[in-house]
């Protein structure tokens, strides 16, 4: 699903199930796979989308692949403790 400018990504019931977010995790072999059933959790607590997180944490780190991200310490992988 390509988000836009005025895709809702809070507030929404979850578009997709806690199975197939790690499992998504894992297919990409992000380090936070064994965190993810954790991670999905939190995002569907506060009413965000699981796909967008999923987005926004492939942008932002690789799915926590990236060594550079890493270092870096995103704002994503920092607030969700990643």
């Amino acid at each position: 699903m390509p988000y836009t400018r005025d895709s809702i990504v809070k507030g929404a019931l979850p578009d997709m199930a806690q199975g197939a977010f790690v499992a998504e995790l894992a297919r990409v072999g992000s380090p936070a796979t064994n965190r993810g059933a954790g991670v999905y959790d939190y995002a569907v607590g506060r009413g965000l989308l699981p796909s967008f997180l999923l987005g926004m944490f492939a942008v932002e780190s690789s799915s926590g692949t990236n060594p550079e991200a890493i270092a870096e310490k995103t704002i994503a992988c920092h607030h969700l403790g990643l």
